[in-house]
């Protein structure tokens, strides 16, 4: 009998979460637990990338590493293996945001610096532990996360905040080197890392302070729109702004301190170690009266309960339709979306390295651990949302003198296109009969710079994806000087939806004084107001 292609190494995959250049990431229910469910994320590498030596290594390495993680503050990896050819990860599955998503949401974007800095906090006792992580020998590996970054926070709906993906962590004894090479997010990576020089922990100190940086000044350290060779030039030289010069008036002064020790120019200056720089935010947040794990639940409920709930349901329908053994492209209705069709495997592969055509979850689960994207939440839509990508940059000789050139990579943003081979249509099960296709919704906004939001999650404009008929799909979008935007609207056949946001009114203006009449015998002279310069 052969064997479904939804069944990869003991597992049952249910639906697709997300896909990145070099893997495709599936919400699965493990079929070695014997009268229950255990639901994970299983990320499989896709097979047209997976016979490449680098790319296996970055593989392996990252295998290495999460298969020694286990702390309440890092996302668990169950199981790495290989599957008749197809490379897999098996890792818990939570429910919760990723820390830029929280900050993009509508309700939670004003969040409180004490909630930002508690999560930062429980954040680097993660860090540390992955810091100071040995082998089964007792060998130090000195990891080294590189890409700590929002994006790569993972906070649940209990207030428990997590570090994520070492799919580009650096480890001691690694003969894989990169000299020159820059890995990690441009806004975030310490200065050593531009230079080239030997990395230690220290350089994710000097990430996270950068994130409390944000935290207090309530923006991005790299101004938007800013070209990353701008950002790098500014990093190297030490030429970013002070945390003094754009803190609000009154910020304590002791957090003010923590944040310039952690960003210090030189890393012998910096917190030696994430605990160090954990006890110095701690002690801040106990003294001031700030936030706990409480605090930051209350806050993931207010921005994400009602979605949550709703995503709950999807699950279970899901998982209804996974136990019945159905063929794998009879997918009933569901309020969802769906990933784009993926393209076909070349022919010299004769198993799919991910089933077509299954459903796909938006669930903002702690899918960031190996796709998203650099921006906000992974879950993928029909059309890739605008994210930050990570680039490899080679320093020159002149300090200023950078070249940027996309890499490969294990998360979303890594990957240069979405035009990676992914699942092969052939397959060695029967076929079933092509779906009916589902109907597309497009969403354009005005004005163009209009942040939008499709369940909850920040996408690209125009947008464009598909849904199953019936499907209700939320859509907020917002943008300043303008009121903005929020309908629940059912996905019946192809929608094109324009979104004209409103302008907030100016308050009216005060009206200028009366001119005084002109002396008798003299012509008037003209009145000058804005709207018309030479008014008659």
């Amino acid at each position: 009998m052969t064997r479904s292609a939804r069944d990869i190494g003991g597992y049952r995959l249910v639906a697709g979460l997300g896909e990145g250049g070099m893997a495709r990431v599936y919400l699965a229910l493990s079929k070695k637990t014997a009268g229950f469910n255990k639901l994970l994320v299983l990320k499989v590498i896709r097979s047209s990338v997976s016979s490449d030596p680098e790319l296996r290594r970055m593989f392996f390495d990252e295998a290495r590493v999460a298969a020694l993680l286990n702390h309440p503050n890092v996302v668990q990896t169950y199981e790495a293996g290989e599957d008749e050819g197809r490379l897999f990860l098996a890792m818990e599955y939570l429910e919760g945001r990723s820390l830029s998503a929280i900050l993009a949401s509508n309700t939670a974007k004003d969040t409180a610096v004490d909630v930002q800095l508690r999560i930062i906090a429980d954040m680097l006792l993660g860090l540390h532990y992955a810091h100071t992580l040995a082998d089964v020998d007792g060998v130090p590996l000195a990891v080294v996360h590189r890409d700590v970054s929002p994006q790569n926070v993972f906070v649940t709906y209990s207030g428990q905040a997590k570090i994520v993906d070492f799919g580009i962590a650096k480890i001691a004894g690694s003969p894989h080197t990169e000299s020159g090479i820059i890995k990690g997010k441009v806004g975030y990576i310490a200065p050593e890392q531009i230079h080239g020089k030997e990395l230690d922990r220290r350089a994710d100190v000097f990430s996270a302070g950068v994130m409390i940086w944000e935290a207090i000044a309530k923006r991005r350290l790299a101004p938007k729109g800013e070209s990353e060779a701008a950002t790098l030039g500014r990093r190297m030289t030490g030429g970013d702004p002070s945390i003094r010069s754009v803190a609000p008036e009154g910020t304590d002064e002791e957090l003010l301190a923590i944040c310039d020790k952690a960003m210090m120019h030189a890393p012998d200056a910096r917190y030696a170690t994430a605990l160090e720089l954990h006890e110095a935010l701690d002690a801040h947040l106990r003294r001031t009266g700030g936030a706990d794990a409480k605090q930051v639940a209350a806050l993931m409920e207010t921005a994400f309960g009602e979605d949550r709930a709703r995503r709950k349901r999807t699950i279970e329908d899901q998982l209804k339709v996974a136990d019945q053994s159905l063929p794998l492209l009879d997918v009933p209705k569901q309020t969802t979306i769906t990933l784009t069709a993926p393209v076909s495997a070349p022919a010299s592969d004769p198993r799919p390295s991910t089933p077509p055509s299954l459903p796909a979850l938006d669930l903002g689960a702690s899918i960031e651990t190996v796709v998203p994207t650099d921006g906000a939440h992974v879950a993928d839509l029909s059309m890739p949302r605008a994210r930050p990508r990570r680039r490899a940059l080679f320093a020159g000789a002149a300090a200023i003198a950078i070249v940027a050139t996309a890499i490969l990579g294990v998360r979303a943003s890594f990957a240069p296109s979405r035009g990676v081979a992914a699942a092969a249509a052939a397959s060695s099960v029967p076929e079933a009969a092509p779906p009916e296709a589902l109907p597309k919704l497009v969403i354009r906004t005005t004005p163009d710079s209009a942040s939008l939001v499709i369940d909850g999650d920040p996408v690209s404009t125009p947008y464009q994806g598909r849904f199953p008929r019936g499907a209700r799909v939320h859509v907020a979008a917002n943008a300043p000087s303008f009121a903005p935007y929020e309908r629940t609207i059912v996905v019946e056949e192809d929608l094109s939806l324009d979104v004209a946001l409103a302008p907030i009114s100016a308050p009216p203006r005060t009206a200028a004084p009366a001119a005084r009449p002109p002396p008798r015998g003299k012509p008037a002279r003209r009145t000058i107001d804005d709207e018309d310069p030479y008014r008659r």
